[in-house]
């Protein structure tokens, strides 16, 4: 009984002294006092409160002349006007998507800075024109809203599971001669973020320069407050995205979710494996955790390279004086003729939705199938109706989602979009034995997508993302036939299913579906 109760008290004892439970305490502390002192004044004056509520009648008017996605003007509608005065009030502290001027200005200069660097070839736009007309429309997209152009002389490698990934990427790593480039939402000491360190240590001792991006938030759970003053101290130079302050803020829902490793400009990996034992299984938290990554070498590197010099500057809040530094002169390989590569990015600080438009693109320039994978399904009105109309119109639409949540509420949510989907002639399969967290789409053996962004509107309107789009590569044969093999071991979702949902979850569902974009 003894060693219980110390246990316990050792255990509850380090909850409460958590940065996590400190930070939650003080958040919610500022919203009870927001809650009390408005509630406070409306009660003493009745002018005070009428004003209050003209305030209200006011951002629901802002909220629909606004260009904000009309899923996010509904939820906050009904927030506002389901908690008069403190909705508007509680609108006006995070809902508000208007980051701060002087930081829209740093992220523009650096974006500015690294679009100098970003190399455009009108040769091999130009013939893909001519022979695939649908997707140069879809490179020529990205190039122009991301600026990040396509490539050939690129060799791409598709994993996958997170065990292959790992076991290329400690490969690569041993490689290394001149940096090496980290950047990932989540860390987690174990045997997979160990024996990764262990590579970097010896690199710091070869005089090889490692950088090392984390999200906090991502990392909340993870690591130590002070992690990166640990890895400075190793040589290591690091960087906390976004890190929590203790009060309310907008930037807080803006997190880096991307997953990025570029070793001396040549090589890259991304996909949407971090860095923590789940991921290759070594520790199953909710069953088998299905993931992905790929590897490409070569001239398409350049574009990853770019994209975590941004993140670097603006995190540090440095100067964007060494993009050319870390650009190789030649980096070009003997890839297949007529395979192309194009990574990209997507960030909340502009009104360009690339993640989500390029997603459309690709639904809606299917011609035979469409193949699926995401671990969650969150989805706005343009992906319901272009998904629901690709299936309507003869494609063969598939979406594979978990079997086992990581998340209870988010599952909910996600399957709330089933019913609507499968009427249409979508077919959605759940992953029996355990999580998918793969995200990815592949068409008509010609396109296929593999990167960090979810079917949800944290990652397309939310979060900075990145993905590697790849036209007729064999990355595209071997998405599509893992997707296959995966249908094996999933269960096709069916209306007669759906109509034996217990009433609770239904009302549950309907209610999510209701605050889905703060999700």
């Amino acid at each position: 009984m003894f060693h219980f109760i110390t246990r316990f008290v050792k255990r509850l004892s380090k909850l409460l002294f958590s940065r996590a439970f400190l930070f939650s305490f003080l958040v919610l502390s500022q919203f009870g006092l927001l809650f009390y002192l408005v509630f406070t004044i409306t009660e003493l004056s009745i002018p005070i409160y009428f004003l209050l509520y003209v305030v209200n009648l006011l951002f629901v008017a802002y909220l629909f002349r606004s260009d904000t996605n009309p899923m996010y003007k509904l939820t906050w509608v009904v927030v506002i006007l389901a908690i008069p005065i403190f909705g508007g009030v509680l609108y006006f502290v995070i809902g508000v998507q208007r980051l701060d001027k002087k930081m829209l200005r740093e992220y523009e200069r650096i974006r500015l800075t690294s679009k100098r660097f970003a190399l455009s070839n009108d040769e091999l736009a130009s013939s893909l024109t001519h022979e695939y007309p649908h997707l140069f429309r879809q490179s020529q997209y990205i190039t122009r809203a991301a600026s990040q152009p396509v490539y050939a002389d690129t060799i791409s490698t598709y994993f996958p599971t997170g065990e292959r990934y790992f076991e290329a990427l400690l490969q690569e790593l041993k490689k290394a001669k001149k940096f090496i480039f980290l950047e990932y939402f989540i860390i987690r000491e174990g045997i997979m973020w160990n024996d990764i360190l262990a590579i970097l240590r010896e690199k710091v001792r070869e005089n090889v320069e490692v950088r090392l991006i984390y999200d906090d938030i991502g990392c909340l759970f993870t690591l130590p407050k002070d992690y990166w003053i640990q890895m400075n101290q190793l040589g290591i130079r690091t960087v906390v995205f976004n890190p929590l302050r203790l009060r309310m803020s907008v930037f807080i829902n803006n997190r880096d979710h991307r997953k990025i490793c570029v070793i001396d400009g040549k090589v890259a990996f991304t996909g949407g494996i971090n860095l923590a034992d789940e991921y290759i299984n070594e520790e199953l938290r909710f069953g088998h955790w299905k993931d992905t990554g790929v590897m490409i070498k070569g001239a398409g590197v350049r574009s990853f390279t770019l994209m975590f010099l941004e993140m670097w500057h603006f995190a540090n809040r440095s100067e964007p004086n060494d993009f050319m530094v870390y650009l190789p002169t030649s980096t070009a390989v003997a890839a297949k003729k007529g395979e192309l590569v194009q990574p990209y990015a997507d960030d909340p600080l502009d009104e360009k939705n690339v993640a989500e438009y390029t997603y459309l693109n690709m639904i809606n320039q299917a011609n035979r199938y469409l193949y699926i994978t995401t671990p969650y399904l969150i989805l706005d009105n343009e992906l319901i109706t272009a998904l629901s109309l690709a299936a309507s119109s003869g494609v063969d639409v598939r979406i594979v989602t978990p079997g086992i949540p990581d998340k209870k509420m988010v599952f909910y949510l996600t399957q709330s979009y089933y019913s609507i989907l499968i009427r249409n002639g979508v077919k959605i399969y759940q992953y029996k034995p355990g999580f998918v967290h793969a995200k990815m789409f592949v068409s008509d053996d010609e396109v296929a997508s593999v990167g960090t962004i979810n079917l949800d509107y944290r990652s397309l309107y939310l979060h900075f993302e990145c993905g590697c789009i790849f036209y007729h590569s064999p990355v595209v044969y071997d998405v599509k036939n893992d997707i296959i093999q995966l249908f094996d071991d999933c269960e096709l979702v069916t209306e007669s299913m759906l109509r034996s949902t217990a009433l609770w979850k239904r009302l549950l569902q309907s209610f999510l579906r209701v605050i889905a974009p703060l999700m």
